[in-house]
């Protein structure tokens, strides 16, 4: 076992090497030309939005890699700014990448910084959710503040609940958990045909394409925040509404998605 987990974490420091070597401050490396991913970079809060080191800072913290995530935080403190990210980004992409990696250094570390610097993205994004249903426009600008296009997915929708309690947790003030409250009743009211959500919604509550979500991108990070926010709430009776929630959507998807194979028995 401490062989394999060596390899493993020998495995993550090349690749960060190869990162700060040809790609340090970008979104993403392209491992064969050395250098970034524009498409990707720009769809992900611009060149030079540094997606990656906010992500792995927790993740270096685990590993016990401190000479990486010193340089992440360095990077962090002395290189990004709101003003290199003029480009439409993912809102979910925003608070899960940004904001839950601050988080996760703060959770290991105690650091104010990281938890300042998350609360700063989470006042910076609070527009995208000045909508009528509180359910926000799914591509956000943090340079200039402006959204685009209305019909986010259901895991956009309804993906953020961890970080933004936590944040409230963290810094006792509740509008952060208001905001995703907000978003998880109006899902909860929503009209679901055979018990499963579809896999768009427009900003006004209605829903846009007549597809079933199931546990792919467009619905399973929501699926799944339903019964992490569970156990995040040390399961407790004021959340067991989440719970209820997940374990009608399990099995309306095993109503949908299962079938046994006559012949031999087998579940698919």
């Amino acid at each position: 076992m401490a062989t394999r987990r060596e390899f493993v974490t020998e495995l993550a420091r090349s690749s960060w090497a190869a990162y700060v070597k040809y790609n340090w401050g970008d979104n993403a490396l392209e491992p064969v030309s050395d250098t970034f991913d524009r498409k990707f970079s720009g769809s992900q809060i611009g060149h030079k939005g540094g997606r990656t080191i906010f992500a792995s800072l927790s993740t270096f913290l685990v590993m016990g890699l401190e000479k990486e995530f010193a340089q992440g935080k360095q990077w962090i403190v002395g290189n990004f700014s709101f003003e290199n990210t003029n480009t439409y980004a993912n809102i979910f992409g925003h608070v899960t990448h940004y904001i839950g990696g601050l988080l996760s250094a703060y959770a290991l570390t105690g650091d104010e910084l990281f938890l300042k610097k998350a609360e700063k993205f989470a006042v910076r994004i609070e527009s995208a959710y000045n909508t009528s249903t509180g359910i926000p426009r799914s591509l956000f600008n943090l340079k200039d503040l402006s959204t685009i296009n209305p019909y986010p997915s259901l895991s956009t929708i309804g993906g953020q609940y961890l970080e933004h309690a936590y944040l409230s947790d963290l810094t006792a003030k509740p509008q952060y958990r208001q905001q995703v409250t907000r978003i998880r009743e109006h899902l909860e009211a929503a009209a679901k045909p055979n018990g499963l959500y579809y896999a768009r919604m427009n900003i006004n509550g209605q829903w846009d394409a007549q597809t079933s979500s199931l546990f792919g991108d467009s619905g399973g990070h929501y699926y799944r925040n339903l019964l992490l926010s569970y156990i995040q709430s040390g399961q407790s009776e004021q959340s067991i509404d989440a719970l209820e929630a997940y374990r009608d959507a399990i099995e309306a998807m095993d109503r949908a998605q299962m079938f046994k194979e006559e012949s031999n028995g087998i579940i698919w």
